[in-house]
């Protein structure tokens, strides 16, 4: 055998190599966007009296999982982000108390949605903005979690952990760099939890990185490159029980794709910080004031 082969053998493991991941994370894509068929969320966790518990649920994203799981027939408990989290996040007196207010309850979903965001340069973010996200962005993820996760696990139906994250954990971005982080806890806290409880046959995880959805924290109205909390919403229960981790809607699952295309192109390059500069440019007509 010449030389020439050797090479042509090489290019084509070589191209394998870099075709095979990307042909199956297009596929992930179609996937995720298209081919899930909803399970009946009450048939699959509900339970005779049985509960949900949502964080951050006041407005946007939580506000709408609240509406959607008290239609299914869930009983509420619903967890404030500024009342509580931001008030008394770092203390584990609030995570006691709210165990043993529902510790007699039948908790059947837990959703980790409690999140704030100040985008700004780190030498301009005042330090309370940022002890701030860093207390309603990992502290109820961690403590609430592990409060409640032996609840959950002890059902004789279903239950499941859902975990509201971002798609900046797919790059490091200016001016996010802390809610960045925060947000790379979260997914990474989550998906070691899940891992630790495959064999848990009877909780469901489901880790989901949007990209832009209309929310206060956002402060973007729907648009082109912004979901509706209400499609998002779609897409979350959509995903239950189908898979353990996705960006959400058709748009996020590609948004998501792209992102991880061209950050694979080089390690200098960071495609969120890339795409979102430009992004946010275009969506200046689209942001409101940020409400309190």
């Amino acid at each position: 055998m010449d030389c020439c082969c050797y090479f042509d053998i090489l290019a084509i493991i070589l191209g394998a190599y870099v075709l095979i991941p990307k042909i199956l994370e297009i596929v992930e894509v179609i996937n995720h966007s298209f081919m899930f068929k909803q399970y009946d969320i009450k048939t699959r966790y509900y339970g005779k009296d049985s509960w949900a518990l949502i964080t951050g649920c006041t407005s946007g994203i939580g506000e709408e999982i609240a509406h959607r799981l008290g239609s299914f027939g869930f009983n509420l408990i619903l967890v404030s982000r500024i009342a509580d989290f931001a008030k008394n996040g770092e203390t584990l007196e609030l995570y006691d108390d709210i165990y043993n207010k529902i510790k007699d309850l039948d908790l059947a979903i837990l959703v980790n949605n409690a999140g704030v965001n100040t985008r700004n340069y780190i030498k301009d973010t005042p330090l309370k903005d940022i002890m701030e996200m860093v207390i309603v962005n990992t502290y109820p993820y961690t403590f609430l979690t592990h409060k409640l996760l032996s609840k959950l696990k002890e059902r004789q139906s279903k239950s499941a952990i859902i975990t509201i994250s971002s798609s900046i954990t797919v790059n490091p971005a200016a001016f996010d760099a802390i809610y960045g982080c925060t947000k790379i806890f979260e997914l990474f806290t989550m998906e070691g939890l899940r891992l630790e409880n495959k064999d848990q046959k009877n909780l469901d995880f489901l880790i989901i990185n949007p990209a832009y959805v209309s929310t206060n924290n956002a402060r973007l109205h729907p648009g082109s490159q912004v979901e509706t909390t209400q499609t998002f919403v779609d897409s979350l229960f959509k995903a239950l029980g189908n898979t353990q981790m996705t960006f959400g809607t058709p748009k996020h699952c590609i948004n998501g794709f792209v992102l991880k295309l061209m950050s694979g192109l080089t390690a200098n390059f960071n495609a969120y910080h890339f795409l979102s500069e430009r992004i946010i440019s275009k969506l200046a007509n689209q942001m409101w004031e940020k409400r309190t």
